[in-house]
């Protein structure tokens, strides 16, 4: 991995899921990463966005527990990385820079993307939590890693149920990321099986850092 893949990625963990995959698919659309790089980015690079972690989950819990969560993400991305090492990424140069009109233009389409499939889960969650409301608990952990925290929070021992929260990433962040990085071909069960990893890592290291 060259300088500008690993800007890249630093990009990715600001910017979180799902726009870090939109950002990803638009470099494999200008011809600067290969699909099998934008897979291994995508999948590798799945987590909420720094904002989310360092102020709203902040805001939830605690600073030391936001930062806990972070460092944790952070170490677990470079792990994926360093596992999908046989894929070797180097950014392409660019061709031909961007225009304000496609930047701009790009930007609203991801929003728009992020929101209808939002409104999806959000209208999808609603209606399991009326007729599976046995099931809220794990409903809530699954479906929207944001107020999936926000749920768990409240636990007593909440980093465990935080950690699975954040690392699955919720089912609509997986529609929004399916749904709009068609180009890079990536297969749902690839992704699934990378956010189960993220999760076995997630609480693997929480375990370490438990014993210090």
């Amino acid at each position: 991995m060259d300088t500008a893949s690993l800007l890249i990625v630093i990009k990715a963990i600001l910017l979180g899921s799902p726009a870090q995959s939109y950002m990803i698919n638009a470099l494999l659309k200008e011809h600067k990463l290969t699909k099998a790089q934008s897979r291994r980015l995508i999948v590798c690079t799945a987590t909420p966005s720094f904002s989310f972690m360092m102020m709203s989950l902040a805001f939830m819990t605690s600073q030391k527990t936001a930062l806990i969560v972070f460092t944790i993400h952070v170490l677990n991305i470079f792990i994926l990385l360093f596992i999908t090492r046989k894929t070797a990424i180097s950014l392409n140069s660019p061709s031909t820079a961007t225009s304000l009109y496609q930047a701009v233009s790009f930007s609203l389409h991801t929003m728009a993307l992020i929101l209808a499939y939002l409104l999806i889960a959000a209208s999808l969650k609603s209606l399991l939590l009326i007729y599976l409301k046995p099931l809220s608990s794990p409903i809530q952990l699954l479906m929207e890693f944001s107020s999936g925290c926000a749920y768990y929070a409240r636990y007593e021992n909440h980093l465990p149920y935080l950690l699975i929260c954040i690392g699955f990433g919720g089912f609509t962040s997986h529609l929004q990321i399916m749904g709009g990085c068609k180009e890079s071909e990536l297969r749902y069960r690839d992704y699934l099986k990378f956010r189960l990893c993220h999760i076995f890592f997630n609480l693997s290291l929480y375990f370490i850092f438990s014993l210090l």
